[in-house]
């Protein structure tokens, strides 16, 4: 079994009926804000990670599973709760653990509530669990009582080696170290409740495949530690540890990592027009400590523009008729003071503003997502630029009102506020910036859009009352790049010309994909600017939760933990090698390869940078230049001098993203590289032996041959591929005569019988000209090619026999070699999903 904590991740290797030691990890952060729902016999204060209740009458308090939620969790022999000041006697705590899948009452346990309260439990050891709610009811008689909340713990009864917790200590609660000056040491710990003896063999391994082991050998007391300095990492990345853990005859694993990043100070802000990168920042939904936390990580990243500090209308007003401005000035004052541009919320209607069929309504998003009555959104509007004018970067009205159902806020409604809004803040600040809400899509014809037109019709009817374009668009880079082309388009068609803005794109780091993330960070940042998105904003700075199945919560350049994961390593170099460059020109744009060319001043000298990356082969690339010197850069910011042999720097555009920096040059001329060659698609061969007898042709279980098509769409998480037992398959293909023998068993959580092809679960197999293959679809109920389909539990078999002509081609073609694809499309009831392919090879 594996358990992720915030002191790293442990997994056991060892024969479970041995001796077992008793091990507390916790399960819960607890962080005022969003994900804390509480009664109004409540009222919650926050010092440091602490949680301050003061409570009339019985309290329940339910955590969402974000910002940043509790861990999943198995095995869990006990629960301990801590509470400082507890009532005297005859109080009592109910604990409600729920089952991560399906999200039913599991169990409920109840306890008379003490300083620590420990709750036995009966769970089985093969389910994920997740917590779910606190009940306190307070003795009788006592209308109330205050008291803290200090932590919820998980204890399990594990053998002697999962008791090493193993942690590093960068000297900053962000894991990172700037080189010499930082160095890093690893820290043991003891997490059982007696003394142990542990060896351990550890590997630190980093970018370019640079690896360390050695062996450590220490006796702990209960908590105690045990710290081995790694001094200064050569190399500028994320470093994972592994320990090997062994005690008293049992193994396991240890897990932690930290990142070597460039060294980022805060500086001034950069001034409108230059190009900023930045970061989504929910600042309001963490606690005083980890507010700190996060405001260092950003001022390390190297971040110039942040997006997700409201200054909303239901955050200033929250009554009628007050206007309280100090938690807003304190949050963009932090951000100001250390040299951060700011991207400000300022819709979100107040319960009492709202009209009353709005305001009567029990779902929150109703009305604070509903047109404000009376004209009241202007007078706010009004003072609000008064108040802060130009220091705020964007005044931005609201957010993806394109995934908004029509219930909350029509389009005609949309259209009237910004007309609104935009009067309202140039009245008080005619150089403030008013962008509309950033776009969740473009195309009213999109799948993901619930009000068909929204986005077309306000950029067309309220021209000239908005500043810039905003847009989200999340993914990996080609299919962002794909849809950043569509939507250049729709600009093009409607005849927007007011500059076009990224503020919210991201890519999930889900499934071991943290390297892919990384790249695409300079991919997107890059390929945007150079596209004339005037600034950057990426999605989002630290992880909502800690659950790696979650796309949401796989958002982050941050886990929840603070960690940095390799994009945030990336991030740091990205923003350290272009800061304060601009834009000069594009030498190759096309769906593998990019080349841009970026300048400006270091210094007292010129600076051209030429940026990069080649996705599907290595790129031969000469530049003339009357450089000085030379640096190649990778894409966590290495470098290494490169020759200037007669005035020419040569090297190798690679697949992953990365630079030459040309130091002092005021010139470059690069040939554009030669154009990319059709892509030649295998020949293979196809087997004539029964599948029976071999092993699959193709297998389909990893997230790099998943297609989602709900990335962008941050309301429809929950559609996206979730892991191998959500959508996964084996498949084997036979030459039979002049047919294709096809068999595929696909492991799928929900079964959805298609109306027809594209339209359910069902299969797609794609064969013939490697240049130009045909393709056949197979469904349930479809009546041809023999089909049958059987579904027993989660496993769907699919057997057919297809003629070759079907494709065209026959068997004497297929036997020269041919080409073969498999798709398993997707759907648990809403339309398709998406879908998994794979090449026979």
């Amino acid at each position: 079994m594996a358990f992720a904590s915030g002191a790293g991740k442990f997994e056991c290797h060892a024969d479970m009926a041995g001796v077992r030691v008793a091990v507390r990890e916790p399960i819960l952060g607890f962080v005022p804000g969003k994900n804390i729902y509480h009664n109004e016999n409540a009222d919650m204060s926050a010092t440091g990670r602490v949680m301050a209740v003061s409570q009339r009458r019985n309290c329940t308090w339910i955590f969402d599973k974000t910002y940043p939620g509790g861990r999943t969790f198995r095995m869990a022999d006990a629960f301990i709760l801590e509470t400082e000041n507890p009532p005297d006697e005859g109080g009592f705590v109910t604990l409600e653990i729920r089952q991560k899948v399906g999200g039913g009452p599991i169990e409920k346990i109840r306890r008379p509530w003490t300083r620590t309260t420990r709750f036995t439990s009966s769970m089985s050891n093969n389910v994920d669990y997740v917590f779910h709610s606190l009940v306190f009811h307070l003795p009788r008689g006592v209308e109330r009582h205050s008291y803290a909340l200090l932590a919820l713990d998980a204890e399990r009864l594990l053998p002697p080696a999962a008791a090493c917790g193993l942690e590093v200590d960068t000297g900053n609660p962000i894991h990172v170290t700037r080189g010499a000056e930082e160095p890093a040491s690893l820290v043991f710990s003891n997490k059982a409740g007696r003394a142990i003896a542990f060896a351990c063999d550890v590997t630190m391994s980093g970018p370019c495949g640079r690896d360390f082991s050695f062996p450590l050998s220490f006796s702990l007391k209960p908590g105690g530690v045990f710290r081995h300095p790694v001094g200064n990492v050569p190399l500028m990345g994320v470093w994972s540890v592994c320990a090997h853990v062994k005690a008293e005859g049992s193994a396991a694993k240890a897990w932690t990592s930290f990142a070597r990043i460039p060294r980022h100070e805060a500086t001034p802000q950069l001034p409108p027009g230059m190009f900023r990168i930045g970061i989504n920042y929910h600042m309001r939904r963490y606690s005083p400590i980890d507010r700190k936390i996060t405001l260092d990580a950003l001022v390390a990243s190297g971040a110039k523009i942040v997006r997700g500090v409201g200054a909303t209308f239901a955050t200033v007003c929250g009554k009628e008729g007050e206007y309280d401005w100090r938690s807003t000035d304190e949050a963009l004052a932090t951000l100001w003071e250390r040299g951060i541009a700011t991207d400000v919320g300022i819709w979100d209607t107040p319960r009492w503003a709202a009209d009353e069929r709005h305001r009567t309504n029990s779902n929150w998003l109703v009305w604070i997502r509903s047109f404000p009555r009376d004209g009241l959104y202007a007078e706010f509007a009004e003072r609000l630029a008064a108040r802060y004018g130009t220091k705020i970067a964007y005044y931005e009205l609201g957010n993806e009102w394109d995934l908004e159902s029509a219930d909350r806020l029509t389009i005609d409604d949309g259209i009237a506020a910004q007309k609104m809004a935009y009067s309202a803040i140039k009245k008080s600040c005619p150089d403030a910036v008013v962008i509309p809400n950033g776009w969740a899509c473009f195309g009213s014809d999109d799948a993901k859009v619930r009000q068909k037109g929204f986005h077309e019709r306000l950029m067309t009817e309220a021209k000239g009352f908005y500043d810039f374009h905003p847009v989200h668009m999340h993914g990996p880079f080609p299919a962002f790049r794909r849809e950043a082309l569509r939507f250049l388009a729709m600009r093009k068609k409607l005849s927007i010309d007011v500059p076009w803005y990224a503020n919210e794109t991201a890519e999930s780091t889900m499934f071991g994909n943290d390297e892919q993330v990384a790249d695409c960070v300079w991919q997107k940042v890059l390929w945007s600017w150079a596209h004339g998105s005037r600034d950057f904003v990426w999605y989002n700075l630290r992880a909502t939760g800690y659950d790696a199945g979650d796309w949401e919560q796989g958002y982050g350049l941050l886990t929840a933990d603070f960690h940095p994961r390799a994009s945030y390593a990336a991030f740091a170099a990205l923003t350290s090698v272009f800061h304060g460059l601009a834009y000069e020109r594009t030498l190759a744009d096309d769906h593998d390869r990019a080349l841009f060319v970026f300048s400006g001043r270091r210094g007292e000298r010129p600076v051209k940078i030429v940026a990069g990356w080649d996705r599907a082969e290595s790129t031969e690339l000469d530049a003339e230049t009357d450089a000085i010197g030379a640096l190649s850069v990778d894409l966590y910011g290495n470098t290494s001098q490169m020759a200037t042999a007669g005035g020419h720097v040569r090297w190798r555009l690679g697949k992953r993203p990365g630079c030459v920096v040309l130091d002092g040059a005021r010139t470059v001329k690069i040939a554009k590289p030669d154009p990319r060659k059709p892509r030649t698609r295998p020949r293979v061969t196809l087997p004539a032996t029964p599948w029976q007898s071999r092993k699959p042709d193709v297998v389909l279980d990893d997230v790099r041959q998943v297609v989602d098509l709900y990335k962008a769409d941050p309301s429809r998480t929950y559609r996206l591929w979730h892991g191998p037992a959500d959508l996964s398959a084996r498949a084997w293909l036979t030459l039979a005569d002049e047919a294709l023998a096809v068999h595929v068993e696909v492991t799928d959580d929900v079964h959805v019988r298609p109306s027809g092809p594209n339209l359910g679960d069902s299969l797609k197999i794609a064969l013939g000209d490697p240049a130009m293959p045909k393709s056949v679809f197979l469904w349930e109920g479809c009546g041809c090619y023999g089909l049958s389909v059987k579904r027993e539990g989660s496993r769907t078999t699919y057997d057919a026999a297809i003629p070759l002509a079907a494709f065209g081609t026959d068997r004497c073609d297929a036997e020269k070699g041919t080409y073969a694809e498999v798709f398993v499309i997707e759907s648990d009831g809403e339309g398709n999903d998406g879908w998994m392919s794979a090449e026979f090879r």
